[in-house]
């Protein structure tokens, strides 16, 4: 007969329960999520250009390469998004599809697609990715290794 004595059992199952709290939307996972979004929103701003508009005879406004008024509408119409609700921890930027530029009467949701699709430094969205994300994963890991570790 096998007789076996486990020590420490209690602070095991504590420490356990401590990590699928750190793993869960409302702990480090969570938090982690949160950060990146706010970083990569912040990011995606500070690429987008800002248009500028010339009035015409009839009063419309039109984009000018020549400078203008106002700009602005697409950046103003960037929207960061979280939910941690149940089980899910997930956040997005997005342009918001009921913004409206003031001056065209266009929408920044339907020209922003193309603006990225132009490429190069107008490719905002693709930028995102390619130029932030390394840097905005590696700190949103490390805050779910702070987490898993039981430091804030």
């Amino acid at each position: 007969m096998l007789k076996a004595t486990i020590r420490g059992l209690q602070e095991a199952q504590a420490k356990n329960a401590e990590m699928i709290g750190a793993l869960q939307p409302k702990g480090a996972l969570g938090e982690a999520v949160k950060y990146a979004v706010t970083d990569l929103h912040r990011y995606e701003v500070t690429l987008m250009h800002v248009g500028r508009y010339k009035q015409s005879a009839r009063g419309t406004y039109y984009y000018s390469r020549t400078g203008g008024v106002g700009g602005g509408a697409m950046r103003a119409s960037l929207r960061m998004d979280f939910t941690d609700g149940g089980d899910t921890a997930r956040g997005r930027t997005f342009i918001d599809p009921d913004a409206v530029n003031p001056l065209t009467k266009r929408k920044p949701v339907e020209y922003s697609v193309y603006e990225n699709r132009r490429g190069g430094e107008h490719a905002f969205q693709d930028r995102t990715v390619r130029e932030r994300w390394p840097t905005t994963q590696r700190a949103a890991l490390a805050i779910i290794q702070r987490g898993l570790a039981g430091r804030p």
